[in-house]
């Protein structure tokens, strides 16, 4: 049975997963790492109260995301074995989950993993469809994550474009002193260099 595939997962939840009940915001409930937070209770714009593990908020990367989607996956895959192309394009979800974590600001995509991930039951669960697991929503990527791409990170080691270091100053020549006018006897008294205009020494 599937239960003894997962025995760390609770049978409502499987059961929730299989028949398309279980949203994207409830992943943590699959991690052990979160899944037995407290709660956090609060009011809703309804004005009901609801509690939702605090779990919820740890996922501040794609690795802690990882894990439940894994799970999630494996539980669907498990349901329906005689259908090779759906592990597949769950698969396809996860390198293109993977690729865009790697250009784009986690928060967004983050959101809209969520919004996919829901989208994409819905979709299970009127239609039994799973294709649209492996190809990415451009009206979604749109609204919610294009605008957001990393900023390039630089290093120590990366080179500077030649000219562009505008905190060198080079210091003016002293045209009195190459004519023989300047009053200041070892300092200029115009802060310019007492060097020579053609050759840039001193010895003269």
């Amino acid at each position: 049975s599937i239960r003894s595939l997962f025995p760390d997962v609770e049978a409502a939840h499987i059961t929730a997963i299989i028949t398309h009940e279980f949203r994207g915001i409830d992943l943590h409930k699959l991690d052990s790492r979160y899944r037995d937070k407290d709660l956090d209770v609060f009011i809703s714009a309804d004005g009901s109260i609801e509690r939702r593990n605090k779990g919820a908020k740890d996922y501040k990367s794609f690795d802690a995301l990882y894990q439940p989607l894994i799970t999630y996956f494996a539980i669907l895959s498990a349901h329906i074995p005689n259908q090779r192309t759906i592990p597949f394009v769950f698969f396809q979800f996860l390198i293109h989950l993977q690729k865009i974590t790697k250009e784009y600001e986690w928060t967004v995509v983050l959101e809209y993993t969520m919004i996919f991930f829901n989208r994409r039951r819905m979709e299970m669960l009127e239609g039994g469809d799973y294709s649209r697991w492996g190809i990415p929503d451009a009206s979604l990527m749109a609204e919610y994550v294009y605008a957001h791409r990393k900023a390039a990170v630089r290093t120590n080691n990366t080179p500077k474009a030649s000219g562009s270091n505008t905190n060198m100053r080079v210091p003016s020549v002293c045209r009195n002193w190459n004519e023989g006018k300047c009053t200041g006897t070892g300092k200029c008294p115009s802060g310019r260099s007492h060097v020579c205009s053609s050759c840039g020494k001193s010895e003269h």
